[in-house]
Formats: structure tokens, C-alpha cells, sequence
């Protein structure tokens, strides 16, 4: 099997696939903030939660990070898993190469 990339380098593919994913995540949210600000200003609470948590996310992931750094208060915990973006999931990044452990080759 042949490489996108053409060729091998588990670092810029991690970056590829997290880019993706933010862009995936921004996509989402940016389609959802007129419906919500619409709601939030004819008084739905949900909504401007909802809004807020949604503002959070974008203010990150305009920011070129993954949602999953926002700073979320505890008790809306909920509310930002209700959001279901892929970039809050947790990751494990593992790689057999050996690149980074201090130069061994």
C-alpha cells in the first residue's frame, strides 16, 4: 500500500488528521450559530448555553487547537459533550517509529 504523502512520517500525518478534524468540528459549528443566537434571543436558556459552549469551542479551534483544550466550567460539562465534536474526544497518539527519543535512530 502506497502513502497519500508518498511517503512515511507519523507527525505530519497526526497534524493532517487533527487539522481535518478541526475543520470537520468548525464546519459543524459554525452552521448551528444562527439557529442558536435566533433561540438564545427570544429567551430559550438551553440555547444560550448551548451558544456560549459553541463560542467557546470556535474561539479554540479558530485559534488552530482542538476543541478538547477550552477551558469548560464544571457545570456545563454536560452540555459541552451534548455538542459531540470530534476534536473533545480524547486521543492516544502511538507510533513504533523513533523519532523524538532523543535522537536515536
Amino acid at each position: 500500500m502506497t502513502h497519500v504523502e508518498g511517503r512515511v512520517d507519523p507527525i505530519d500525518d497526526l497534524d493532517i488528521i487533527e487539522t481535518e478534524l478541526m475543520l470537520a468540528d468548525l464546519e459543524s459549528l459554525e452552521k448551528r450559530v444562527s439557529n442558536l443566537e435566533k433561540r438564545a434571543k427570544g429567551g430559550d436558556k438551553e440555547s444560550a448555553t448551548t451558544l456560549r459552549l459553541v463560542n467557546l469551542a470556535l474561539a479554540e479551534l479558530n485559534a488552530g487547537r482542538p476543541a478538547r483544550l477550552a477551558k469548560v466550567p464544571a457545570d456545563d460539562e454536560r452540555a459541552w459533550r451534548m455538542l459531540q465534536l470530534l476534536t473533545t474526544k480524547p486521543a492516544l497518539y502511538v507510533s513504533n517509529g523513533r523519532r523524538g527519543l532523543g535522537g536515536a535512530r
